[in-house]
């Protein structure tokens, strides 16, 4: 295969066809990045025992990996708007691979840390640019289409990552588990350099200046923010450190949007913003996100350790939900290429909060296939709504922002993530709290006290209150952007 390849010219690939090689070549390191991190996380416990070190410590091989890519996407997008999209994806494959493979040589787990520090820059890149440049392969009636396949890999690599790095881990040990994603990374790499071509380029920015003081602002910012987030539930809301971090984040958020709208060469054009479409369309997308993050972090505790599922069967519940969104999401995406983003988005909110509002209703003898039910039906909104969504708020993008933008709505999907773990962790423990019971993982696991488990289950139906609040407030902005888009239109 990469010998028939290595002899492509990637000018005789006709238009028609070319789109297809081009998706088919960036899938390969959308799949990576994303499937790298279910597949990391699975060998945290392995890796923990192998370094002699607790999984606090081992966490951070993880959540560096995280608030790099979460803080790199704005500056990466912006680079690839500057000087083209194949040099930035192609070196954030080299980074990948390099990285990759000397995690798994690691020595220390300080090593292994900053390896895969290293490596979220490149994922950064990739995942920066892999959007932009599909849209700009495929013709502009088949955004919607494409915009869903390239949902469509994230997800595959979202569900796929976690057993392929269970059956390394079991077979070959943690280390082959980074050494897989170096091989990829390479063939990526390989197999990107020889076919894609300026066809996926799009429109370089006019301005070259590159905006460091707001990359600056935007990345210290950024890791700052996500990093309160993590860390409030566990220190406490009112602790020191975050009742000073808070003001800190937005004193530094009020300085990058002025800094922004003086400048010549923006990082981000918050002037977008103005676009109610576009603003709403990332508003939505961010609070939809919030309700996805929950019901990831909340149901397995509330499955095996209230309802006493095992893992094997548990995991069984999100699979339908998991396939719904890989392999519906590209006819997602054609519908609202040929029906428009305004009735789907809407469809799929409706389903959104019917999901939410089915699992805000679960009790300790609450049935399997209502859970798996409620989450297949969530699964269903979430479907639905993204493709459309996306592609209403790059529809309303400049040509030569397209990767910037596209990097916006990575961020804006990372961050809703840290964001709705921190949410759903509060709440779950302010209710516990108020029912006078302790939230400790351990004691609502192992316990087996009925109080500590039944005010478990109030955070988790509270929990669901709000996400199903919070969707209908996005039903609302959504109602309010398309009668925007009409009133525009007339």
């Amino acid at each position: 295969m990469l010998n028939k390849l290595s002899k492509m010219n990637p000018k005789s690939i006709k238009d028609s066809h070319y789109k297809w090689w081009a998706y088919a070549a960036i899938a390969i390191g959308t799949f990576t990045s994303v499937a790298d991190n279910g597949s990391a996380s699975i060998a945290l416990p392995s890796i923990a025992s192998h370094f002699d070190t607790d999984l606090s410590t081992a966490q951070w091989i993880v959540t560096g990996y995280l608030l790099i890519i979460a803080s790199m996407l704005l500056p990466m997008g912006r680079l690839a708007d500057i000087i083209g999209r194949k040099p930035v994806y192609l070196s954030g494959f080299l980074i990948m691979g390099i990285s990759a493979i000397t995690a798994g040589f690691s020595q220390n787990v300080e090593t292994l840390i900053i390896a895969r520090t290293i490596q979220g820059f490149g994922a950064a890149m990739t995942q920066g640019t892999s959007m932009a440049m599909n849209i700009s392969a495929f013709d502009k009636n088949q955004r919607g289409q494409i915009i869903g396949m390239h949902v469509s890999v994230v997800g595959a690599g979202a569900v796929a990552g976690p057993p392929i790095g269970g059956l390394i881990l079991g077979i070959l040990g943690w280390q082959s588990v980074f050494w897989v994603t170096g091989i990829l990374s390479f063939a990526g790499f390989l197999t990107a350099s020889i076919i894609l071509d300026k066809r996926s380029e799009g429109q370089k920015s006019q301005n070259q200046t590159f905006d460091w003081i707001g990359a600056s602002l935007s990345t210290l910012g950024l890791v700052l923010f996500l990093l309160t987030i993590s860390y409030a539930p566990r220190l406490g809301w009112t602790s020191p450190f975050i009742l000073a971090a808070f003001p800190i984040v937005i004193v530094m958020i009020g300085i990058f949007i002025r800094w922004e709208l003086r400048t010549q060469a923006p990082l981000l054009d918050v002037r977008m913003f103005q676009n109610k479409i576009f603003s709403v369309g990332i508003a939505c997308k961010f609070i939809l996100f919030i309700g996805m993050s929950g019901i990831r972090f909340l149901m397995p505790i509330f499955l095996q350790g209230i309802v006493g599922m095992s893992p094997a069967k548990m995991s069984l519940i999100f699979i339908p939900g998991a396939l719904m969104m890989v392999s519906g999401s590209t006819i997602s995406g054609k519908l609202s290429d040929k029906y428009g983003w305004k009735k789907l988005s809407i469809l799929g909110l409706c389903f959104n909060i019917f999901g939410l509002s089915m699992l805000a209703f679960v009790t300790m003898n609450t049935s399997y296939w209502y859970v798996l039910f409620a989450i297949f039906t969530q699964s269903i909104g979430h479907t639905l709504f993204g493709p459309p969504n996306d592609s209403s708020i790059l529809g309303e993008t400049p040509n030569e922002k397209q990767a910037s933008v596209a990097s916006l709505i990575n961020l804006t999907r990372n961050a809703a993530n840290v964001v709705g773990i921190g949410v759903a962790t509060a709440v779950v423990v302010a209710v516990m709290s108020y029912n006078g019971q302790q939230s400790e993982m351990r004691s609502v696991v192992e316990s087996g006290n009925i109080n500590i488990q039944q005010a478990f289950v109030a955070g988790v139906q509270s929990t669901y209150f709000i996400a199903s609040g919070l969707g209908i407030i996005a039903m609302a902005f959504t109602i309010f952007k398309a009668s925007s888009s009409n009133t525009h239109s007339n």
